[in-house]
């Protein structure tokens, strides 16, 4: 499932740095020599936290995208995605916040010996709901999941390492009439 720590999608220097701090850090982790590893989980926070943050960090949060388009197959729906299982996950959260909440006061009634029965009625209705919340976030994390090992996966096999030529983006769903088929270059 599509689940991490917000520390692992938000560094410190994404949440408070300053636009060079952030450049220097994106510069590393995305385009540096070393052998860092950004996911695309984890960009795709970033380019959030940016874009929050205004316009001193849209040169930035564009920067972020731009490294999805180079390395990621079908952005849009990825992105698309993105925002279902962040909305899904948000609503999921608030549903834990309503649930307590209505847990203690059930607890507060049936200490008093109000009509408790009534209240724990309602309880059971919003406890059935949260679980239908909770599988629709499931669901959209695993859309998101399923894209993104579907991406992965064509990127591996992208000739983006060692030259041999950068396609587009919408190119790498298809063969390019120049190049030798996967099987042809293993043969020679």
């Amino acid at each position: 499932m599509a689940t991490f720590a917000a520390s692992d999608i938000e560094p410190l220097v994404i949440l408070t740095g300053s636009p060079e701090e952030a450049d220097r850090f994106l510069m590393t982790a995305l385009w540096g020599d070393s052998d860092t590893f950004a996911s695309v989980l984890a960009v795709l926070g970033w380019a959030d936290v940016l874009r929050e943050r205004g316009s001193d960090f849209a040169s930035h949060a564009a920067a972020c995208h731009y490294w999805l388009y180079e390395r990621t197959a079908n952005v849009p729906a990825v992105l698309q995605a993105w925002k279902r299982e962040r909305n899904a996950r948000n609503a999921t959260s608030r549903g834990i916040v309503t649930l307590a909440q209505q847990q203690t006061l059930v607890d507060r009634l049936v200490f008093q010996g109000s009509d408790a029965v009534a209240a724990t009625e309602i309880l059971e209705l919003m406890q059935q709901t949260f679980r239908v919340i909770c599988d629709i976030w499931e669901v959209h994390a695993k859309a998101l999941d399923g894209l993104l090992v579907t991406s992965e996966l064509q990127y591996r096999h992208h000739p983006i390492v060692g030259g041999i030529r950068r396609y587009q983006t919408h190119e790498w769903l298809r063969p390019h009439p120049n190049e030798p088929l996967a099987a042809d270059r293993n043969a020679a």
